[in-house]
């Protein structure tokens, strides 16, 4: 064991490997670990595959594991899909019940492991780092509490909770329905978001370092400590998210003759179809009186279970006639035709981390109206200065959007000045594979061999370390 960790060391150390016909220093190979990947869409993805590609230009090869998908191109290069039980459609979460992939992970020679979620992905990502002595680093991309508590209060049914709709029998799933899951569970709500912080933590005090996007998300993930009664320092670095610039569409098109729209100001929402989005938020904030007063149409992109929900309500709101419900857009270029056809972009959302859909808007000069005290959005946008914020109730989110669309020259100006926000992925891409020589040249440093006599690897023994080592170190 010992010759095997000091040859590893040695070849870590000195290597330089050719890798697509370039000669990369330093060459490491890296694993993306996510819980979605193509050609499923969302801002997760978007950012592993952004990481994945400059990772294959500047250090070498670089995998991507992700859950099965039946949609998923044949002989995809380097992806290893792994199947698990359905959980949050369209997501497929939960434990990744795939033995032969385990085996796939074992023969990969990782020299660092990604880790985009802290469930199933995030836990083949511990297991993969253990098999090679390997470190994790961990990305926060949500706000895991806040969703959870969302996600709780619209699905008080267990069947929904655990996605058993998707793979119970029908009988048994309404079975399960009957069960209320507020009703059941008085204090399930609280207690959910504590075991959501709970576990968030101690995946972060496993990893070697953890990415956040903002200063406002690290200092949540260490409120969570108290909760989770962790002592142990981690480390924690704050690296902004960047964003491709879309290009312009071959067969360009014209949206408001697409859907038929009136010469009216369009107001444009994007993102998944979910409650923690804070749809429903938006949905009743533009059917306030003051915001009906002015002539818009609302376009919403992108897809989710509850859309008919959504279609409804809109209805009982009286606002179907100012909403269309555009689906998902997957083309990144096609979506950008709508950014520019847009008069402001509304981002009512609360779990946001990366405000990425702001950047966009502000990239074709298209200004944004967020929520005052969201992390992602308040630490990105500068109210009337590079966008817009508003306090998080209803009647004063309508009263500022109405403000804004009357103001035209305000939106243009702000606009103007917003795209100054706009970072390229690469720039954060750069930032990240520093941050991987950084970790892993820590790595190596507590691993180097003594001068004389032998050694062998065994874990750091810290508080932690025995319940659930993310890497070894040699001693």
């Amino acid at each position: 064991m010992g010759n095997v960790h000091e040859n590893r060391a040695h070849d870590l150390a000195n290597r330089c490997r050719l890798f697509a016909g370039q000669q990369v220093d330093e060459a490491m190979i890296t694993g993306h670990f996510v819980e979605a990947f193509e050609p499923l869409v969302d801002g997760v993805v978007r950012v592993a595959q952004s990481y994945r590609e400059h990772m294959e230009r500047e250090l070498g090869p670089s995998w991507v594991v992700a859950p099965n998908h039946r949609a998923a191109p044949a002989g995809e290069a380097r992806v290893l899909r792994y199947g698990v039980r359905p959980f949050v459609a369209p997501y497929r979460l939960g434990f990744a019940v795939d033995s032969r992939v385990r085996a796939q992970l074992a023969r990969v020679h990782w020299d660092l492991v990604h880790a985009h979620s802290p469930f199933s992905a995030g836990q083949l990502a511990v297991e993969a780092a253990r098999l090679r002595g390997v470190p994790v680093v961990f990305s926060l991309h949500t706000r895991y509490a806040e969703w959870a508590r969302a996600k709780y209060r619209v699905a008080p049914r267990w069947a929904s909770v655990v996605g058993a709709d998707a793979w119970l029998q029908p009988a048994c799933a309404d079975r399960l329905h009957a069960i209320d899951l507020v009703r059941a569970t008085p204090n399930g709500e609280e207690y959910v978001t504590r075991a959501v912080k709970r576990n968030v933590w101690r995946y972060a005090a496993r990893s070697a370092c953890v990415i956040v996007s903002t200063h406002a998300e690290r200092d949540e993930l260490l409120s969570f400590a108290q909760v989770a009664g962790g002592k142990r320092p981690i480390r924690i670095e704050v690296i902004r998210p960047g964003i491709r610039p879309f290009q312009p569409v071959p067969h360009g098109f014209d949206v408001r003759a697409r859907h038929g729209l009136p010469n009216v100001p369009l107001l444009l929402y994007v993102g998944q179809l979910a409650d923690e989005k804070g749809l429903p938020f938006l949905l009743t904030a533009i059917s306030e009186r003051r915001a009906r007063s002015f002539p818009f149409r609302l376009l919403i992109v992108g897809d989710g279970p509850r859309r008919a929900h959504y279609e409804s309500l809109a209805r009982r709101l009286g606002i179907a006639d100012r909403c269309v419900f555009v689906g998902a857009i997957s083309d990144a270029d096609e979506l950008g035709v709508y950014y520019r056809a847009a008069s402001l972009l509304l981002l009512p959302s609360f779990v946001e981390t990366r405000a990425s859909v702001a950047m966009e808007a502000a990239s074709v000069g298209l200004c944004t109206l967020g929520l005052r005290g969201a992390p992602g959005v308040s630490e990105l946008i500068q109210d009337g200065d590079t966008g817009f914020l508003a306090q998080p109730d209803v009647t004063a989110y309508a009263t500022c959007l109405t403000a804004v669309l009357r103001d035209t020259a305000l939106r243009t100006r702000v606009g103007e000045r917003a795209r100054q926000l706009v970072r390229t992925c690469d720039a954060a891409a750069a930032d990240v594979v520093e941050l991987y020589r950084d970790v892993r040249g820590e790595v190596m440093s507590r691993s180097a061999p003594p001068a004389s006599g032998t050694y062998r690897a065994k874990p750091v023994q810290t508080p932690d370390a025995a319940a659930s080592p993310a890497f070894m170190r040699l001693a």
